[in-house]
């Protein structure tokens, strides 16, 4: 095997720049997604579906996988699916803002 294949993956430093979830339960805010710890992210209650979360890295990176979890215990709207997109460009967030569920 491949001794990148062997080398452990290390999560990388990231702010998030929008998330259209309408706000978030108190603690548990969108940047909490990209921790890479125990933490979550909880969506306001009703929000349980296509909810963005627009991330930036600290600095630029390949990046060859993403990592999506559910917390253990606790919380009424698991994560069912996730598509991971990557761009050098920060996209429009207006745009973003048009696809949200209560619009």
């Amino acid at each position: 095997k491949s001794q990148l294949l062997k080398t452990p993956r290390k999560t990388l430093e990231a702010t998030a720049l929008f998330a259209d979830d309408g706000g978030h339960i108190a603690g548990y805010p969108a940047q909490n997604a990209l921790s890479g710890g125990p933490e979550c992210w909880c969506t306001r209650p009703g929000v349980d579906r296509n909810v963005d979360l627009v991330a930036e890295l600290a600095t630029p990176a390949l990046v060859t996988a993403f990592r999506f979890a559910n917390p253990e215990a606790g919380y009424t709207m698991p994560l069912k699916d996730a598509v991971a997109l990557a761009s050098f460009d920060v996209p429009n967030l207006d745009d973003n803002r048009k696809y949200d569920d209560d619009q």
